[in-house]
């Protein structure tokens, strides 16, 4: 448990990141700038150099990004997002909409209940992904679970023009994010070179 409640608090402060970072992008550049990626490396002397991928959603509500610590955060701009509590995590489902293929990941949710996060480390934990043969292709699997393999999912997000999320907690709050995926190959190989 240690080792979660490190990793949600280091999201929440990711989350703050991400944030400022894109208020920042957006009162540089036009309206449009939710198309693009970004890409903020930050030092600190505790944590050594970060290096964070992000974009702002189209409706301008949700954020969706990637960091060096191999994780893929999601906020979808909801004040609270109530959880399911199936495993040991708080969690929630998250549904995928990648050219013609939908899949579901389940995602941790952060202590302040606005920050749905992914990573790896995760998997064994009881967070599935839904079964297909699609999702086969872009899984890894830890103690008899299988989860998103991020790697895979990245190679794969490099071919698609829009990635569509949709978010549905337990309160039945179903929030929907449409990520226009242009600068994302150029942006996350700063990230994944």
């Amino acid at each position: 448990m240690k080792r979660l409640t490190y990793l949600t608090v280091k999201n929440s402060q990711m989350k703050k990141r991400l944030l400022s970072l894109l208020i920042s992008f957006n009162s540089i550049f036009s309206l449009n700038s939710y198309a693009n990626w970004d890409v903020k490396i930050e030092e600190d002397p505790f944590e050594g150099k970060t290096i964070y991928v992000s974009s702002l959603s189209e409706s301008k509500k949700g954020v969706m990004g990637f960091d060096d610590k191999n994780q893929l955060i999601i906020v979808n701009g909801d004040s609270y997002i109530c959880s399911n509590y199936v495993t040991s995590y708080k969690n929630t489902e998250v549904s995928f909409k990648l050219n013609d293929e939908i899949f579901t990941q389940e995602f941790a949710i952060s202590d302040n209940n606005k920050t749905l996060i992914y990573n790896e480390g995760f998997i064994g934990n009881g967070l599935h992904i839904s079964k297909s043969d699609f999702t086969k292709k872009i899984s890894k699997g830890r103690f008899g679970n299988r989860g998103i393999d991020l790697k895979k999912f990245i190679n794969l997000l490099k071919e698609t023009k829009t990635t569509y999320v949709r978010t549905s907690d337990s309160c039945g709050t179903v929030t929907n994010l449409e990520f226009d995926m242009r600068g994302f190959n150029e942006a996350i190989s700063k990230l994944y070179g």
